[in-house]
């Protein structure tokens, strides 16, 4: 994930890649100093950092609405048409004989 090079300090394209490891506290201490230092003197990082928090905190509160029974009745018929044409399609190909 990190590159070696990098020991130093993080890119904001690593920041980026290691903020949700680094939220969850799964980040080993070497990575938690080198993000946090990265943090301290970049701003678009910081900003980029609250609005992930911001939106974790915000799909936990939101509540799951079930999907009505007619959606759920169309959305099973067109995936199970998608999948009887998938495999017609496949049947009849000379590469599958």
């Amino acid at each position: 994930m990190l590159s070696k090079e990098s020991r130093a300090s993080l890119t904001c394209k690593e920041t980026i890649a290691v903020l949700s490891d680094y939220l969850e506290a799964l980040c080993g201490p070497d990575v938690v100093e080198r993000l946090e230092a990265h943090l301290r003197d970049c701003a678009p990082c910081r900003a980029y950092l609250a609005t992930f928090r911001r939106t974790r905190e915000l799909t936990r509160t939101v509540g799951r609405v079930e999907m009505p029974p007619e959606m759920k009745a169309r959305l099973r018929q067109f995936l199970m048409k998608q999948l009887r044409t998938t495999t017609n399609e496949g049947a009849g190909s000379p590469d599958t004989v």
